[in-house]
């Protein structure tokens, strides 16, 4: 947390909503689906978070590694080309990405679908869809 006050006042008030969250935490046990470029699939990179952290992505700031992740294939393709579509590029613009299912044994989830805990955090399902 002491890397991210350092950027904004603002992160480091959202990760204490988020801290005062973590009693409603739960374990989580799925497989998750995961879509990466080539050049992050493989063992050493693919759930390192390093390719998020180079330019930031939908949920992190450059600096800030970060895995993308899904619990349905679809969802994950979405997500993976979702600046493709918001930008409009062409369908010959679009790189290969490689889609692999990983199995997450969690300690604690916080569930963003819950309307409490979104509330108490300052944010609403529609920002989620953004």
């Amino acid at each position: 947390m002491d890397e991210l006050s350092i950027e904004s006042p603002e992160v480091e008030e959202l990760f204490k909503r988020i801290v005062s969250c973590l009693p409603q935490a739960t374990p989580y046990r799925s497989t998750a689906f995961r879509s990466a470029g080539v050049k992050y699939a493989n063992e050493t990179d693919f759930l390192s978070g390093e390719g998020a952290s180079y330019y930031g992505g939908r949920w992190n700031p450059p600096g800030v590694k970060a895995i993308y992740a899904s619990s349905d294939p679809v969802t994950a393709v979405r997500e993976s080309y979702q600046e493709f579509m918001k930008y409009g590029f062409s369908q010959q613009d679009i790189k290969p990405r490689v889609m692999a299912g990983i199995e997450l044994q969690l300690d604690c989830l916080l569930d963003l679908s819950e309307t409490k805990i979104r509330r108490k955090i300052g944010f609403g399902k529609r920002f989620l869809l953004e």
